[in-house]
């Protein structure tokens, strides 16, 4: 679900609560606010996260450079107090103080702006990596629809043909041998002329679906794919007796 749809929902649920007669409070359904949360954690991508993670290290970090700063300067305080006795050392102490508070600043900002551009390029290699896998899901997926359309206008055309030549002249109830005939005939004459068969009209070999991608374009055998069954010798038997 989508993040901005979870926060517009949560909006809505404590717009929506029942107000205390006495103060600003509220009551709220403690589920409902729950759910929302929980699900709202889901919808967090892995790129926010990371960027996340990214962001409370820099912000450790900025906090470790700004202590060792204030460290610095508060012994540079003190060393500068221990001396104000004497104005000539009073005035060197202040001076180191000073210089010592300086190189903790510069030394802060270069940290701070390492960190800043870490951050930028980790976002810009996460950005990366999501529109190249998008960009293959959206290859396979185009792929997949130009299989099943490949498949759909070779059964269109099949279905098209047998009408048509159903419509031409009737003719008497088909046994199962006059089919297993006109099979082997109509596949004798495509062998011959070079036209594609039945098991030959289908899409190029696709290679398999990525991980956890479910391929829902795979399609069972048309019944004229299945091989005939032989008729029992019985039948056999019993026909050529009735032709004598």
């Amino acid at each position: 679900m989508d993040l901005l749809h979870l926060v517009d929902r949560l909006e809505e649920l404590v717009g929506g609560a029942q107000r205390m007669p006495i103060g600003s409070r509220v009551m709220m359904d403690r589920r409902r606010l729950l759910d929302t949360v929980d699900q709202m954690r889901v919808a967090i991508p892995q790129e926010i996260r990371e960027a996340q993670r990214i962001v409370a290290e820099h912000e450790q970090l900025r906090r470790e450079a700004e202590e060792e700063a204030r460290l610095i300067v508060a012994r540079a305080e003190e060393q500068a107090q221990r001396l104000v006795s004497d104005h000539a050392i009073v005035k060197q102490a202040e001076q180191d103080a000073q210089e010592i508070a300086r190189d903790a600043e510069a030394r802060l900002e270069q940290r701070v702006s390492g960190a800043n551009a870490d951050i930028r390029d980790r976002l810009e290699e996460s950005r990366r990596l999501a529109e190249q896998q998008m960009r293959a899901a959206d290859d396979y997926a185009r792929e997949l629809l130009q299989r099943l359309e490949r498949q759909l206008q070779a059964f269109v055309s099949s279905v098209e043909s047998g009408i048509a030549q159903l419509s031409v002249a009737p003719r008497s109830d088909p046994s199962p041998w006059d089919d297993i005939v006109g099979r082997a005939v109509g596949e004798t004459v495509q062998d011959d002329v070079g036209g594609p068969t039945a098991a030959g009209v289908t899409g190029p070999d696709l290679p398999p679906p990525p991980a956890g991608v479910i391929d829902d374009f795979s399609l069972p055998a048309l019944d004229d794919e299945r091989i005939p069954e032989a008729a029992p010798e019985d039948s056999e038997d019993e026909g050529a007796g009735s032709r004598t």
